[in-house]
């Protein structure tokens, strides 16, 4: 009763994912739509105000509707907005962050997929290829903590403002220790391989 409990828990689960990952595939065909249209537009649609900590770019597309977008001063130094142009600083951060965000978390999901059709497959979660593929959402979660940021500034000072800037704030060390916990969690799953193939040898 149990294993088909968990059977079905893991179809439910991997329908969920299928309708997950769709949706961002949906989102990010509509973010480069967006930005492709972003891009014919002239000067005057886009427009720059500075905040205490963050400047607020914006596109105006219609009379009633825009699309916002918040930078901080760690990405984008609080320097004079009339030395940069409010159009390539939309567009350059826009463009980095969903080039950067949107294939890593597919691809996570994706991992997690597999995860499941092999827990699916084999009715157990717990083998050395599971392991392997926590290792891989480890790395990208900490990859993504450590380097997103960091690329995004760096962008914005190659195409924007031609101010190199190091910032350590651009670091999250939340996501390095949820992706150090994920490495202990493949440990876990190797170690849990491990015992599932000395039980059945046993049997």
């Amino acid at each position: 009763m149990n294993k088909d409990k968990m059977f079905s828990s893991a179809m439910k689960i991997n329908k969920l994912l299928n309708f997950v990952i769709g949706v961002n595939i949906f989102l990010f065909i509509g973010f480069i739509a967006i930005i492709t249209w972003a891009s014919f537009m002239p000067e005057q649609s886009f427009s720059v105000e500075k905040g205490i900590g963050h400047w607020s770019l914006s596109f105006d597309f219609s009379n009633s509707a825009s699309f916002s977008a918040l930078v901080p001063f760690s990405i984008l130094q609080p320097i004079s907005e009339t030395i940069f142009s409010a159009k390539t600083a939309f567009l350059t951060f826009y463009i980095s962050l969903g080039f950067i965000y949107f294939p890593l978390f597919i691809y996570g999901l994706l991992i997690v997929q597999e995860i499941v059709i092999s827990t699916i497959k084999e009715e157990s979660p717990f083998n050395n290829i599971n392991a392997q593929r926590i290792k891989k959402i480890a790395y990208l979660l900490i990859g993504y903590s450590l380097f997103s940021d960091l690329l995004i500034n760096f962008f914005m000072y190659v195409f924007v403002t031609n101010i190199f800037l190091l910032n350590i704030s651009n670091v999250s060390f939340n996501g390095f220790v949820i992706g150090a916990v994920m490495l202990l969690i493949a440990h876990i799953f190797r170690y849990g391989s491990f015992l599932q193939q000395e039980h059945d040898e046993t049997i």
